[in-house]
């Protein structure tokens, strides 16, 4: 199991290394240290299962997930069912980096139980890989280039 983060725009910017299949989110999130680099006034957006807002919220950050159904009411309030959709509207860009990272020809391998503790390494760098990928969500009317370029600006070779 993986833990990873992007930016508004599409970028990686968080990947964890693997962990045991039986770990749940919560513990995933405590264990990677990616609660140590939300700062204050922040706002994350997170599946159903991250049930963390104290901690989160001891730290001056927001945590955001969308609405659970309650046991003998067959749909959502329409409130929650806005909430929901916005939630995930946002939240699909970070299952489209991953869906680019998965791409990557190295992870349709078969890994041996030996090299486990390099999976976590090879699949941070097919996630960081993808910052190279033109960006997830562009802008109208701004130039295509890729988000490393965006953050690095370009080079002017002759």
């Amino acid at each position: 199991k993986f833990l990873g983060a992007c930016s508004p725009c599409g970028a990686c910017v968080f990947a964890s290394t693997n962990y045991g299949g039986l770990i749940d989110d919560n513990t995933l999130t405590r264990v990677t240290g990616i609660m140590d680099l939300a700062h204050k006034g922040w706002t994350t957006l997170a599946d159903k299962g991250f049930l963390l807002h104290a901690e989160y919220a001891e730290k001056g950050h927001h945590l955001f997930i969308p609405s659970y159904a309650q046991r003998g009411v067959p749909t959502y309030t329409r409130d929650e069912t806005r909430w929901t959709n916005r939630v995930g509207s946002v939240r699909i860009h970070v299952e489209r980096m991953f869906k680019r990272a998965q791409e990557w020809k190295i992870l349709h391998r078969t890994i041996k139980i030996s090299n486990m503790d390099v999976a976590g390494s090879v699949f941070k760098v097919c996630c960081f890989m993808t910052n190279f990928e033109p960006p997830l969500i562009r802008q109208e009317g701004e130039p295509l280039m890729c988000l490393a370029e965006k953050q690095w600006g370009r080079s002017n070779q002759n």
